[in-house]
């Protein structure tokens, strides 16, 4: 299976705002938001899912380096399919250019 898609910065806060990761086991978690540029659940979420995925104690420093991100994803990954459906049914709101508000 190929990486999740890259949400952008208005779409992570979106899927964040669905408690998506509440249907997903650690691993998926874990998985799932170490291929994400930006955060989309809450880093408790995320810290915790990565240690049970990982099955070991993981300090948040290790987050601010590539090699602890290359080490959740593994070689695994899972169909994120269904996460990008919520995103799909849900506006998001971008600021464009000239300031004024548009949804998508």
């Amino acid at each position: 299976m190929n990486a999740p898609r890259l949400l952008s910065k208005e779409e992570a806060i979106a899927l964040y705002k669905t408690n998506f990761w509440e249907n997903m086991n650690d691993s998926e978690r874990a998985v799932f938001q170490a291929h994400q540029e930006f955060l989309c659940m809450p880093f408790e979420v995320f810290h915790k899912a990565a240690e049970k995925h990982l099955g070991r104690p993981v300090f948040t420093h290790e987050f601010g380096n590539i090699k602890t991100y290359e080490e959740i994803k593994g070689n695994l990954s899972f169909d994120s399919s269904e996460v990008f459906k919520i995103l799909d049914n849900k506006p998001v709101l971008t600021i464009n250019l000239s300031g004024i508000p548009k949804t998508h």
